[in-house]
Formats: C-alpha cells, sequence, structure tokens
C-alpha cells in the first residue's frame, strides 16, 4: 500500500505550475522578439559600416546623368579614404527601391537618381569635403555615409532589449509573488501536519523541504510546457517578411535552444528560492 504523502494535497501549487508556464511562454517571445530585433539591426550595422552612398539626380534619365556621374566615380577614385567606388545599374538600383516602391511603372516615372556604391577605407574621408567636392563636378550630387540610420537602429535595438528585459523582470516578479502566496497557503492548510512534525524533532528546514519542493516541481512542470509552446507558437506563426524587406534574411529566426531550455530553469530556481525562503520566514513567526 502506497504511504500518503506529508504534504496534503493542495491547489496552490497548481497555480504556480499554470503561472509559470504563462510567464515561460511569455519570456521566451519577448527575449525572441529582442533576439531577432538586434539581430535585424546587427544586420543593418554590418551592412552599413564601412560604406557610403553617392546619390546623383536623373530627372531626364540615365543617359543625361552618365557624364555627372563618371565626374563623381573619379573624383571619388582621386579622394583618400576611398577603397573603390562602383556605379550600380538600372536593374541594382531597382531593386534597392522594390521593398518600398513596388516593381512597376511607379519608379520608373519618378526619375531614380544614380547611385554609386562606395567602400571606405580606415580612416573614412571628411563627409563635409567628399560632398562638396562631388557638387561641385555633380550638381545635386548627395554623399550618405548611413551615419543617420546606424545610431537610431542602435537605439531601437538597446530599446527592445530593455523593454524585453523589463517585461521579463515583471513576469519574474509575478511568479515570486504567487510563489510566497503559495507557500503560505500550502503551510496554512497543513497546519497539523506541521506541529506533529515539530514535535516528532524535524526543524525548520526539514519542515520547509516538504512543501517548497512540490512548488518547485510544478513550476518546472508549467515552463517545460510554457517555452517550448512559445517556441512553437513562432515557428506556426505566419511571416510577415520583416527582415526580408530590411535586407536581413533569417534574421528574425525563432528563440534559440538555450532559451527554451534556460527559462524553465530560471523559473524553477526562482520558484525554489521563493519558497524556501517564504516558508522558513513564516515557520520563525509561528508558535
Amino acid at each position: 500500500m502506497k504511504a500518503a504523502p506529508l504534504a496534503p494535497r493542495s491547489a496552490a501549487p497548481y497555480l504556480v505550475a499554470v503561472v509559470s508556464g504563462a510567464m515561460c511562454f511569455l519570456a521566451v517571445a519577448a527575449l525572441a522578439a529582442a533576439e531577432g530585433a538586434g539581430r535585424i539591426a546587427g544586420a543593418w550595422r554590418d551592412g552599413l559600416e564601412g560604406a557610403a552612398t553617392v546619390r546623383i539626380p536623373a530627372p531626364d534619365g540615365r543617359e543625361a546623368a552618365a557624364a555627372p556621374a563618371a565626374a563623381a566615380l573619379a573624383v571619388l577614385e582621386e579622394t583618400p579614404g576611398v577603397a573603390a567606388a562602383r556605379l550600380l545599374d538600372a536593374e541594382e538600383t531597382a531593386a534597392l527601391v522594390a521593398p518600398w516602391l513596388g516593381d512597376g511603372a511607379l519608379w520608373e516615372a519618378l526619375g531614380l537618381p544614380l547611385m554609386i556604391d562606395v567602400r571606405l577605407d580606415d580612416p573614412p574621408p571628411d563627409a563635409g569635403a567628399v560632398g562638396a567636392m562631388l557638387a561641385a563636378v555633380a550638381p545635386g550630387a548627395l554623399w550618405d555615409d548611413h551615419g543617420a540610420w546606424r545610431a537610431p537602429l542602435e537605439r531601437a535595438a538597446t530599446t527592445f532589449a530593455r523593454f524585453a528585459a523589463f517585461s521579463v523582470g515583471l513576469m519574474t516578479a509575478a511568479l515570486v509573488a504567487m510563489v510566497a502566496a503559495a507557500a503560505r497557503a500550502s503551510l496554512a492548510g497543513a497546519a497539523t501536519t506541521v506541529r506533529t512534525m515539530r514535535l516528532l524533532g524535524a526543524d525548520d528546514g526539514r519542515v520547509a523541504a516538504v512543501f517548497d519542493r512540490p512548488i518547485a516541481l510544478r513550476a518546472l512542470a508549467g515552463g517545460a510546457v510554457g517555452a517550448p509552446a512559445a517556441a512553437l507558437a513562432i515557428a506556426a506563426a505566419p511571416s510577415l517578411g520583416v527582415a526580408e524587406s530590411l535586407g536581413a534574411p533569417g534574421a528574425a529566426a525563432g528563440p534559440t535552444l538555450a532559451l527554451v531550455v534556460l527559462a524553465p530553469l530560471v523559473a524553477t530556481a526562482a520558484a525554489y528560492v521563493t519558497a524556501r525562503l517564504a516558508m522558513l520566514a513564516i515557520l520563525r513567526r509561528a508558535p
């Protein structure tokens, strides 16, 4: 005949499992989103560093702007700090604007500028000086070293990561509060068992061990369901093509295996430590 457990059955550990599962689901989703945003920003940053673009207006077509473009290329080839410069053909230019303007006659009617792709040495040239030299040989030419793009991208990725960390911290606090309440409820519902164990010589640590382990195991069980569920939900969700449209295919991939494994373990550790400390504090105050 199977012996009855020392700790009476209580609904509190099961509520901990639900909260732990929800926490791990949301934590994995938030951190995966932050991870994807960081990868997209990193892909853009890596692509923009060491590069610049020269835009030459071509309102009358590429042929009419060919001479200013050739003059701009000649200036760039003689500029210290410029490693290489190449004029993009019409197809490459159209591919750059396709994510925003689409394919068709719209961008053709707008009269796309000629684009020169520039690769920079270290140190790069002075942007103001290069811009002035280009404007002298190609009126309306614009030098863009992408500095205006890099800083906002890095700030956005940092903000997203901080928001995800704050969300995880908030969910962890909710789990801790739930575990503390569950610990109190477990001890209150087993007052007779606690008194009996103390009469038999059990110290507070042994009494707490009877009740904190079921809570920790329920937290582990809930997290073991919630974290993989988040990964499956992200994998099953339809792709919006954001990373691809931003030129960073694959950057918005789902959560890593380490994240899926660590989330339940962190939830379990938080639940165990909280339950242990809460129960010891309650038992010390008990008569």
